[in-house]
Protein backbone atom coordinates (compact mmCIF):
# COMPACT_ATOMS: atom_id res chain seq x y z
CA UNK A 1 0.00 0.00 0.00
CA UNK A 2 1.22 3.50 -0.86
CA UNK A 3 0.10 6.92 0.28
CA UNK A 4 1.03 10.53 0.92
CA UNK A 5 1.30 12.66 4.02
CA UNK A 6 -1.80 14.93 3.70
CA UNK A 7 0.03 17.76 5.48
CA UNK A 8 3.26 17.66 3.51
CA UNK A 9 4.81 20.93 2.39
CA UNK A 10 6.04 21.82 -1.08
CA UNK A 11 9.70 21.28 -1.90
CA UNK A 12 11.67 24.49 -2.32
CA UNK A 13 15.23 25.80 -2.23
CA UNK A 14 17.11 28.90 -1.15
CA UNK A 15 19.95 29.83 -3.49
CA UNK A 16 22.56 32.54 -3.25
CA UNK A 17 25.84 33.44 -4.92
CA UNK A 18 28.53 36.09 -4.93
CA UNK A 19 30.72 36.60 -8.00
CA UNK A 20 33.63 38.90 -8.69
CA UNK A 21 35.35 39.32 -12.06
CA UNK A 22 38.64 40.81 -13.21
CA UNK A 23 39.94 41.70 -16.69
CA UNK A 24 43.52 40.46 -16.67
CA UNK A 25 44.09 41.76 -20.18
CA UNK A 26 42.04 42.88 -23.16
CA UNK A 27 41.14 39.27 -23.97
CA UNK A 28 41.56 37.33 -20.71
CA UNK A 29 39.13 37.40 -17.80
CA UNK A 30 39.08 35.76 -14.36
CA UNK A 31 35.97 35.14 -12.28
CA UNK A 32 35.67 33.79 -8.74
CA UNK A 33 32.28 32.86 -7.32
CA UNK A 34 30.78 31.42 -4.15
CA UNK A 35 27.57 29.45 -4.75
CA UNK A 36 25.21 28.20 -2.04
CA UNK A 37 22.00 26.19 -2.03
CA UNK A 38 19.69 24.96 0.74
CA UNK A 39 16.96 22.49 -0.25
CA UNK A 40 13.97 22.01 2.06
CA UNK A 41 11.05 19.57 2.26
CA UNK A 42 12.77 16.98 0.07
CA UNK A 43 10.80 13.83 -0.70
CA UNK A 44 11.33 10.75 1.44
CA UNK A 45 9.43 7.46 1.57
CA UNK A 46 8.85 5.70 4.90
CA UNK A 47 7.40 2.26 5.47
CA UNK A 48 5.29 2.83 8.61
CA UNK A 49 4.24 -0.79 8.98
CA UNK A 50 7.40 -2.77 9.70
CA UNK A 51 6.76 -5.57 12.18
CA UNK A 52 7.87 -5.09 15.78
CA UNK A 53 11.32 -6.61 16.24
CA UNK A 54 10.21 -8.56 19.32
CA UNK A 55 6.55 -9.43 18.76
CA UNK A 56 6.72 -9.60 14.94
CA UNK A 57 3.32 -7.88 14.87
CA UNK A 58 2.76 -5.01 12.45
CA UNK A 59 1.32 -1.72 13.78
CA UNK A 60 -1.47 -1.79 11.20
CA UNK A 61 -2.81 -5.31 11.45
CA UNK A 62 -4.06 -6.87 8.25
CA UNK A 63 -1.68 -4.94 5.98
CA UNK A 64 1.86 -5.67 4.87
CA UNK A 65 4.11 -2.74 3.91
CA UNK A 66 2.53 0.73 4.04
CA UNK A 67 4.77 3.23 2.26
CA UNK A 68 4.01 6.89 2.93
CA UNK A 69 5.73 9.72 1.08
CA UNK A 70 6.83 12.57 3.32
CA UNK A 71 8.64 15.82 2.58
CA UNK A 72 11.02 16.08 5.53
CA UNK A 73 14.45 15.93 3.89
CA UNK A 74 17.03 18.70 3.66
CA UNK A 75 20.15 19.40 1.63
CA UNK A 76 22.90 21.99 1.43
CA UNK A 77 25.56 22.86 -1.12
CA UNK A 78 28.53 25.20 -0.87
CA UNK A 79 30.92 25.70 -3.72
CA UNK A 80 33.87 27.81 -4.85
CA UNK A 81 34.02 28.28 -8.62
CA UNK A 82 37.04 29.77 -10.40
CA UNK A 83 37.13 30.35 -14.16
CA UNK A 84 39.86 31.72 -16.42
CA UNK A 85 38.77 32.50 -19.99
CA UNK A 86 40.32 33.94 -23.12
CA UNK A 87 38.12 34.97 -26.00
CA UNK A 88 39.35 34.21 -29.50
CA UNK A 89 42.64 36.05 -29.99
CA UNK A 90 45.50 35.19 -32.32
CA UNK A 91 43.65 32.01 -33.19
CA UNK A 92 43.37 30.77 -29.60
CA UNK A 93 40.31 30.53 -27.35
CA UNK A 94 40.19 28.68 -24.04
CA UNK A 95 38.39 28.25 -20.74
CA UNK A 96 39.87 26.70 -17.58
CA UNK A 97 37.52 26.00 -14.68
CA UNK A 98 37.97 24.73 -11.12
CA UNK A 99 35.28 23.92 -8.55
CA UNK A 100 35.62 22.99 -4.89
CA UNK A 101 32.27 21.89 -3.50
CA UNK A 102 30.63 20.07 -0.61
CA UNK A 103 27.08 18.73 -0.77
CA UNK A 104 25.30 17.41 2.36
CA UNK A 105 21.82 15.95 2.75
CA UNK A 106 19.80 13.52 4.84
CA UNK A 107 17.95 11.72 2.06
CA UNK A 108 18.96 10.09 -1.23
CA UNK A 109 17.88 11.68 -4.51
CA UNK A 110 14.28 10.70 -5.18
CA UNK A 111 13.83 8.65 -8.35
CA UNK A 112 17.49 7.60 -8.51
CA UNK A 113 17.96 5.85 -5.17
CA UNK A 114 15.61 4.38 -2.60
CA UNK A 115 14.94 7.20 -0.14
CA UNK A 116 13.96 5.09 2.89
CA UNK A 117 16.26 5.53 5.92
CA UNK A 118 18.05 2.81 7.82
CA UNK A 119 15.97 3.52 10.95
CA UNK A 120 12.62 5.33 10.79
CA UNK A 121 13.14 6.57 14.36
CA UNK A 122 16.58 8.07 13.77
CA UNK A 123 16.51 10.30 10.72
CA UNK A 124 19.43 12.32 12.11
CA UNK A 125 21.67 9.32 11.35
CA UNK A 126 20.93 9.85 7.63
CA UNK A 127 22.68 13.21 7.48
CA UNK A 128 25.95 12.92 5.59
CA UNK A 129 27.71 13.59 2.31
CA UNK A 130 25.34 13.64 -0.65
CA UNK A 131 25.48 10.77 -3.11
CA UNK A 132 26.69 13.20 -5.78
CA UNK A 133 29.26 14.93 -3.56
CA UNK A 134 32.45 15.63 -5.55
CA UNK A 135 35.02 17.81 -3.81
CA UNK A 136 37.35 18.85 -6.64
CA UNK A 137 36.59 19.28 -10.34
CA UNK A 138 38.80 20.71 -13.10
CA UNK A 139 37.51 21.17 -16.65
CA UNK A 140 38.86 22.89 -19.71
CA UNK A 141 38.13 23.55 -23.36
CA UNK A 142 40.53 25.01 -25.91
CA UNK A 143 40.24 25.91 -29.59
CA UNK A 144 43.23 26.66 -31.83
CA UNK A 145 42.87 27.89 -35.40
CA UNK A 146 45.86 26.57 -37.32
CA UNK A 147 47.81 29.44 -38.96
CA UNK A 148 47.51 28.15 -42.53
CA UNK A 149 45.53 29.34 -45.53
CA UNK A 150 43.58 32.44 -46.42
CA UNK A 151 44.40 35.40 -44.19
CA UNK A 152 46.79 33.38 -41.99
CA UNK A 153 50.52 33.58 -41.33
CA UNK A 154 51.46 30.66 -43.55
CA UNK A 155 50.22 30.01 -47.11
CA UNK A 156 48.05 33.10 -46.78
CA UNK A 157 48.31 34.06 -50.43
CA UNK A 158 47.95 30.57 -51.84
CA UNK A 159 45.20 30.35 -54.43
CA UNK A 160 42.84 27.73 -55.76
CA UNK A 161 43.00 24.09 -54.65
CA UNK A 162 46.02 24.33 -52.35
CA UNK A 163 44.61 27.42 -50.64
CA UNK A 164 41.27 25.71 -50.11
CA UNK A 165 42.93 22.59 -48.70
CA UNK A 166 45.22 24.58 -46.37
CA UNK A 167 42.50 26.89 -44.99
CA UNK A 168 39.94 26.44 -42.23
CA UNK A 169 41.70 23.93 -39.97
CA UNK A 170 41.05 23.94 -36.22
CA UNK A 171 42.14 21.77 -33.31
CA UNK A 172 40.01 21.65 -30.19
CA UNK A 173 40.09 19.74 -26.94
CA UNK A 174 37.84 19.38 -23.91
CA UNK A 175 38.70 17.65 -20.66
CA UNK A 176 37.32 16.81 -17.26
CA UNK A 177 39.25 15.71 -14.17
CA UNK A 178 37.56 15.19 -10.81
CA UNK A 179 37.97 13.41 -7.52
CA UNK A 180 35.77 10.46 -6.55
CA UNK A 181 32.06 10.42 -5.69
CA UNK A 182 30.82 9.71 -2.17
CA UNK A 183 29.27 6.28 -1.57
CA UNK A 184 27.87 4.20 1.28
CA UNK A 185 28.87 0.78 2.57
CA UNK A 186 25.81 -1.45 3.12
CA UNK A 187 25.15 -4.90 4.51
CA UNK A 188 22.11 -6.01 2.48
CA UNK A 189 20.55 -7.71 5.53
CA UNK A 190 18.60 -6.60 8.57
CA UNK A 191 20.04 -6.93 12.08
CA UNK A 192 17.45 -4.86 13.95
CA UNK A 193 14.78 -7.53 13.55
CA UNK A 194 12.08 -5.49 11.79
CA UNK A 195 12.71 -7.15 8.34
CA UNK A 196 13.82 -3.90 6.66
CA UNK A 197 16.82 -4.52 4.39
CA UNK A 198 16.83 -1.08 2.71
CA UNK A 199 19.90 1.13 3.22
CA UNK A 200 21.14 -0.94 6.17
CA UNK A 201 24.73 -0.16 7.16
CA UNK A 202 27.46 -1.91 9.17
CA UNK A 203 29.29 -0.69 12.25
CA UNK A 204 32.48 1.30 11.77
CA UNK A 205 35.40 0.03 13.81
CA UNK A 206 36.92 3.18 15.26
CA UNK A 207 40.57 3.83 14.53
CA UNK A 208 40.72 1.59 11.46
CA UNK A 209 41.23 3.27 8.07
CA UNK A 210 38.32 2.42 5.78
CA UNK A 211 40.67 2.45 2.78
CA UNK A 212 43.34 -0.15 2.10
CA UNK A 213 46.93 1.24 2.22
CA UNK A 214 47.38 0.94 -1.57
CA UNK A 215 43.95 1.37 -3.11
CA UNK A 216 43.45 -0.47 -6.39
CA UNK A 217 40.76 -2.28 -8.37
CA UNK A 218 41.69 -5.41 -6.42
CA UNK A 219 41.02 -3.76 -3.09
CA UNK A 220 39.68 -0.26 -2.43
CA UNK A 221 37.97 -0.64 0.94
CA UNK A 222 39.36 -2.25 4.09
CA UNK A 223 37.03 -5.01 5.41
CA UNK A 224 38.65 -4.71 8.85
CA UNK A 225 37.14 -1.23 9.22
CA UNK A 226 33.59 -2.62 9.36
CA UNK A 227 31.59 -5.24 11.21
CA UNK A 228 28.01 -6.50 11.35
CA UNK A 229 25.83 -4.90 14.04
CA UNK A 230 24.70 -7.04 16.94
CA UNK A 231 21.23 -8.55 16.75
CA UNK A 232 18.55 -6.03 17.62
CA UNK A 233 20.70 -3.00 16.68
CA UNK A 234 21.45 -0.77 13.70
CA UNK A 235 24.91 -0.03 12.31
CA UNK A 236 26.65 3.16 13.43
CA UNK A 237 28.26 3.90 10.05
CA UNK A 238 27.04 7.08 8.41
CA UNK A 239 25.93 7.64 4.84
CA UNK A 240 28.48 8.19 2.07
CA UNK A 241 31.55 8.06 4.30
CA UNK A 242 34.07 7.12 1.59
CA UNK A 243 34.94 8.27 -1.93
CA UNK A 244 35.43 6.07 -4.96
CA UNK A 245 37.99 6.42 -7.76
CA UNK A 246 38.49 9.73 -9.50
CA UNK A 247 37.72 10.42 -13.14
CA UNK A 248 39.77 11.87 -15.98
CA UNK A 249 38.96 12.14 -19.68
CA UNK A 250 40.34 14.26 -22.50
CA UNK A 251 38.75 14.49 -25.96
CA UNK A 252 40.42 15.85 -29.09
CA UNK A 253 38.93 17.11 -32.37
CA UNK A 254 40.42 18.06 -35.73
CA UNK A 255 38.04 20.26 -37.73
CA UNK A 256 38.16 21.48 -41.32
CA UNK A 257 35.70 24.19 -42.46
CA UNK A 258 35.40 24.81 -46.20
CA UNK A 259 33.18 27.53 -47.66
CA UNK A 260 32.10 27.33 -51.28
CA UNK A 261 29.66 28.88 -53.69
CA UNK A 262 27.50 31.84 -52.76
CA UNK A 263 25.86 32.62 -49.44
CA UNK A 264 26.52 30.46 -46.40
CA UNK A 265 27.26 27.15 -48.07
CA UNK A 266 29.96 25.25 -46.17
CA UNK A 267 31.27 21.76 -45.64
CA UNK A 268 32.68 20.74 -42.26
CA UNK A 269 34.83 17.68 -41.68
CA UNK A 270 35.40 16.49 -38.11
CA UNK A 271 37.75 13.80 -36.78
CA UNK A 272 37.01 13.31 -33.08
CA UNK A 273 38.80 11.12 -30.56
CA UNK A 274 37.02 10.55 -27.26
CA UNK A 275 39.19 9.51 -24.30
CA UNK A 276 42.26 10.19 -26.42
CA UNK A 277 44.68 8.65 -23.88
CA UNK A 278 42.46 5.56 -23.46
CA UNK A 279 42.57 6.13 -19.70
CA UNK A 280 40.40 3.66 -17.75
CA UNK A 281 37.91 5.27 -15.36
CA UNK A 282 36.72 2.86 -12.71
CA UNK A 283 33.30 2.50 -11.12
CA UNK A 284 32.56 2.36 -7.39
CA UNK A 285 33.78 -0.75 -5.54
CA UNK A 286 31.37 -3.46 -4.42
CA UNK A 287 29.54 -1.83 -1.50
CA UNK A 288 27.92 -4.75 0.33
CA UNK A 289 30.17 -5.53 3.30
CA UNK A 290 29.29 -9.16 3.97
CA UNK A 291 30.10 -10.42 0.45
CA UNK A 292 33.15 -12.14 -1.05
CA UNK A 293 33.94 -9.30 -3.47
CA UNK A 294 33.42 -6.43 -1.01
CA UNK A 295 35.70 -3.48 -1.66
CA UNK A 296 36.91 -4.64 -5.07
CA UNK A 297 36.13 -2.84 -8.33
CA UNK A 298 34.56 -5.01 -11.01
CA UNK A 299 33.57 -2.48 -13.68
CA UNK A 300 34.62 0.70 -15.39
CA UNK A 301 32.60 3.88 -15.29
CA UNK A 302 30.46 4.36 -18.41
CA UNK A 303 31.15 0.81 -19.55
CA UNK A 304 28.34 0.83 -22.14
CA UNK A 305 27.73 4.27 -23.68
CA UNK A 306 28.65 7.84 -22.87
CA UNK A 307 31.61 9.32 -21.01
CA UNK A 308 34.19 7.02 -19.49
CA UNK A 309 34.27 4.47 -22.33
CA UNK A 310 37.40 3.23 -24.13
CA UNK A 311 39.04 5.39 -26.78
CA UNK A 312 36.47 6.06 -29.48
CA UNK A 313 37.20 7.62 -32.90
CA UNK A 314 34.47 9.29 -34.91
CA UNK A 315 34.55 10.84 -38.40
CA UNK A 316 31.79 13.14 -39.63
CA UNK A 317 30.85 15.41 -42.53
CA UNK A 318 28.30 18.22 -42.22
CA UNK A 319 26.93 20.29 -45.09
CA UNK A 320 25.25 23.62 -44.34
CA UNK A 321 23.41 25.72 -46.92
Amino acid sequence: MNGYDPYRNDTYAHQWNFTTEWALSQNIGLSVAYVGDHGLNLRRQLNINYPNALTKVRPIVGFSNVNIEYNNGQSSYNGLQVSLKQRLHSGVQYSLNYTWAHAIDDVQDYGIWVTAPQDNDNLRAERGNSSDDIRHTVSYDVLYELPFGHGKRFLGNTKRVLGTVASGWQVSSVGLIRTGIAATVGIGVNTSGNTNTTNQRPNYNAGVDQYLPNKSVNGWLNPAAFSLPAAGTYGNLGRNTFYGPGYAQEDLSLIKNTSFGEGSKALQFRAEVFNVFNHPNFDEPVLTYNTRTFGTILNTFGRTLGSGVNRDIQLALKLTF
